[in-house]
């Protein structure tokens, strides 16, 4: 709850590196979620996914995060094509990822996500659904990968 957005990060990533040890911090992590920095959500999503306890109290979050992004995450950052929102929506994919069978509830969204722009955060959302492992995960991993099977070199202009 620090007014400093650099004490908010470094807290977040603290209660992440702590593990399952960190479950007491759940709820103040989820809340993080909804913080207005992009740093803030970012590492919160990470401790979260480390820490794996409790995931019920923030897989709606997370789910929403993969979906809806915020004006001001638009523009990008440095000199590279991503947006905060894509760093977001990467960060929200590789914690389905880690959450394997307990992201279940998440199966439809993961499943629509797979047509993200961003190829890491699709290529991510393929490995959660793996991970999944229900016949509908599987048939859309599968479907997802043979829309990929032909020679990049025909599609030259895709950012990811």
């Amino acid at each position: 709850n620090h007014s400093s957005m650099w004490v908010r990060v470094n807290a977040a990533f603290a209660l992440g590196e702590m593990d399952s040890q960190a479950v007491k911090a759940v709820p103040a992590l989820t809340r993080c979620l909804d913080d207005v920095s992009h740093c803030v959500v970012r590492t919160a999503i990470d401790a979260l996914s480390i820490i794996h306890q409790k995931s019920e109290e923030y897989m709606p979050s997370l789910g929403r995060l993969l979906k809806d992004g915020r004006p001001e995450w638009q523009t990008p950052v440095r000199c590279n094509y991503f947006t905060p929102y894509d760093q977001i929506r990467i960060n929200a994919a590789t914690a389905f990822t880690r959450l394997g069978n307990d992201a279940t509830s998440q199966e439809q969204l993961l499943l629509e996500k797979l047509a993200d722009p961003n190829g890491y955060v699709s290529g991510f959302v393929a490995e959660a659904l793996r991970r999944i492992g229900t016949p509908k995960a599987i048939e859309g991993v599968l479907e997802y990968l043979m829309t990929r099977r032909w020679d990049d070199s025909l599609n030259k202009n895709r950012n990811f």
